[in-house]
């Protein structure tokens, strides 16, 4: 039950990360102090805009239609240059952009009449695209199934669909590059999912075919070495973040065990696995940029039961950020900036704000809070800029001035 339990926290975060998502630090008594931005609001409020995502100067999100006149989601992008420019004009819905660069990936679905996405039964077509300033909007797939949650580092893009070339209704791995097309990573009969890439190493979460169980896998891919599976425990291996050829975890207690304890796990081709935080109670979403660690756990030295954000380094081991009442949640980071989503009471759309902490801050007292707005989503970040959801689904970005 405990291995279920810690399923569903990650699948609900990972939802709340990737299709929802960031205030305060209550630090002991600190008071809020505003950080040195340079905020732009790039699109206006009540214009419904969802789960932005920025790479460099570039932010993308998705929205209801400006150009057309339809109320159907559409893809949009932003530079400090060229200003907002909408990518889709079409009577489809155009959902869960992702950016690298200047390329942008996304999915569409072909069969609005079937819904958004929501109940795994329904017959969805949702298919991937992409698109560059030079090459405008490329169709990767074509075919009658469901093409879901696309990410892109560089020109790779990889994401998860059903069937594939071995016939079946679970969940397969997929992998697209310009010059080699479509690759099919995954052949087997248990769903895989949750796929992030870094470059050329993509990671994921799976069943492990040759073993029995409630529990989920992590695997990694290269061109160079194929499919290797990194865990062989039967826990709950889930949500794998990967930067550059690290990849970061979080795993459920062991269903055969004595021990009631979850934990961050970490692999680099050169260590294997090795066990980087213990906790008794729940953790959530982790992510890696860099040797910068960071995830969302329960309690922590304050003794509450409220999320807590907390990082892990080389030679600095675990330091736990948050320490107060409220839930800090979906924490992210660049090489600059980590950010996070608080919420004081329930998660609830509207009553988060997204806090920023430039990295290299030694002092709880300094964290930087956003208070620009409330917040219905979490942040995204790239190097010194982040964006965000504003309350009533304005975009907003900010650029770190000096922490």
């Amino acid at each position: 039950m405990r291995v279920w339990r810690h399923c569903l926290v990650l699948f609900l975060a990972a939802i709340l990360s990737a299709l929802l998502c960031g205030c305060t630090a209550k630090n002991g008594d600190t008071a809020h102090i505003q950080p040195s931005f340079d905020v732009t609001q790039i699109q206006e409020d009540s214009s419904w805009g969802w789960y932005p995502d920025v790479s460099g100067d570039r932010v993308v999100w998705y929205g209801i239609g400006v150009t057309g006149g339809g109320d159907d989601f559409e893809i949009f992008t932003w530079t400090a240059a060229a200003g907002v420019v909408q990518i889709t004009d079409n009577e489809l819905e155009d959902m869960a952009p992702r950016v690298c660069g200047d390329r942008v990936v996304w999915q569409r679905n072909m069969t609005p009449e079937a819904g958004l996405g929501l109940d795994v039964d329904n017959p969805y077509d949702f298919e991937i695209f992409t698109w560059t300033p030079d090459e405008g909007i490329v169709r990767i797939t074509e075919n009658d199934s469901w093409d879901r949650g696309p990410k892109v580092s560089g020109d790779r893009v990889v994401w998860s669909g059903r069937g594939g070339s071995d016939g079946g209704s679970d969940w397969e791995i997929f992998t697209w590059t310009p010059d080699a097309g479509i690759i099919q990573l995954t052949r087997n009969d248990s769903d895989d999912g949750g796929a992030w890439v870094s470059g050329k190493r993509i990671v994921w979460d799976g069943g492990d075919d040759s073993a029995e169980g409630e529990g989920r896998e992590v695997f990694t891919w290269t061109p160079s070495e194929g499919v290797i599976q990194l865990t062989h425990n039967g826990r709950c291996d889930s949500a794998p973040s990967v930067s550059g050829d690290r990849v970061v975890w979080s795993a459920g207690v062991d269903p055969a065990g004595d021990e009631d304890l979850e934990r961050i796990l970490m692999w680099t081709p050169t260590s294997g696995v090795v066990e980087i935080a213990t906790s008794a109670h729940e953790l959530g979403i982790t992510k890696v940029s860099g040797d910068l660690v960071v995830w969302m756990g329960r309690g922590g030295s304050d003794g509450g039961r409220d999320w807590e954000v907390f990082t892990w380094m080389p030679g600095d081991g675990v330091r736990q950020l948050t320490e107060n009442d409220i839930d800090d949640i979906a924490p992210h980071a660049s090489d600059e900036l980590m950010v996070w989503t608080a919420f004081e009471g329930k998660w609830a759309v509207g009553e988060g704000m997204v806090v920023a902490w430039p990295i290299g801050l030694d002092s709880k007292g300094e964290m930087l809070g956003m208070t620009e707005g409330t917040l219905s989503e979490p942040p995204a970040v790239s190097g010194g800029r982040l964006v965000w959801v504003n309350g009533d689904h304005g975009i907003s970005t900010g650029v770190l001035i000096e922490p």
